[in-house]
This record gives C-alpha cells, structure tokens and sequence, in this order.
C-alpha cells in the first residue's frame, strides 16, 4: 500500500514537473517570439506591479526555480495570455499588431486617468477656497448683523460689580 501511495506521488510530482517546465518553455518561445529580452519582459512585469527581477525570468525559463502563481498571471498577462491560455493557445493567438494596439490604448487609458486626477485635484482646490471664502463671508454677515441688533455693544464698558457707583460712572464718562 505504501508503495502505491508513493509512485502515486511521484507520478503526481512528475506531472506538476513537467507542466511548469512546459508553461516555463512557453514563456520562453513567446517572449523570444514577440522580440522580448528578459529585461524587457521584468520591466512590463513591474510596470504591472508585480517585482520580477531579469534573473529569475532567465532561472524560471531554465527550469532552474519554480513558477510562482502570482508571477504565472504577471508574466502570461504582459505576454497577452491568460494563466491558462498560456500553456493551451498556440503562440500566435495574439499578434503583435494586437497587442501594440492594447498598448497604445493602456497608455491612453492612463494618460486620461492622470489628466482627470489632475482636473478633481483643481476642482477640489477650488471648492475649499470657495468654502474658506464663505466661511469668511458668512462669520463678517454674522459681526454686522449682531451690531445692527446692538449697535452700541462695541463701546459698552464692562461693568465690575467691586467698583463703587461713583467709579462706574466716572470709568464711564472716561470712554
């Protein structure tokens, strides 16, 4: 039973061996196919993101270090697969003019993002003025409306209860 168990795993092992060197020749052929350098294709991958350094492009392409997940989906996205398609489509599912054009379209897509962020940052701007202004307005309505129900308030002279009547009345006459 326990010999079973392990050829079991072995066949299993071999399997997911064989399946990552085939998804790790693929990414090989399509990136020497679509003209890409491994230091290109590390720099699509960061500009997605995902930190995927020249070295371990060329040790993931040797067989030499395991496919990770994250980095399966960073590198079959820059080359215009999915995950999947990737190991199944054939090569050339995508053309090159294909994803020129994608390309040019993100780049779009993330210029007018910019100008847009630019735009509701000045927008943003300009209503907190617009807010600071009538904050401004709004407490100077407020001073004039409390001296047109008072308008002598200004130049009362506070009372002290400790001084004497005739104090008061000269501190008064004084001001």
């Amino acid at each position: 039973m326990t010999d079973e168990i392990e050829d079991a795993r072995a066949r299993v092992q071999t399997a997911w061996t064989d399946l990552e060197g085939a998804v790790a020749g693929r990414i090989k052929s399509i990136r020497e196919k679509r003209g890409l350098s491994q230091a290109q294709l590390s720099e699509l991958v960061k500009s997605r993101g995902y930190n995927l350094h020249q070295t371990a492009i060329a040790k993931i392409e040797a067989g030499k270090r395991p496919l990770r997940v994250g980095e399966l989906f960073a590198l079959s996205d820059c080359l215009g697969f999915t995950p999947l398609g990737l190991y199944y489509l054939p090569e050339d599912a995508i053309a090159d003019a294909d994803l020129k054009a994608l390309d040019a379209q993100l780049k779009d897509a993330v210029l007018t993002a910019s100008a847009s962020e630019q735009m509701l940052s000045e927008q943003i701007r300009d209503l907190a003025t617009l807010h600071a202004g009538n904050e401004a307005r709004r407490q100077l309505l407020a001073l004039r409306m409390r001296n047109a129900v008072s308008p002598d308030r200004g130049s009362e002279v506070p009372v002290r209860a400790e001084m004497a009547p005739g104090k008061r009345q000269a501190k008064a006459k004084q001001t």
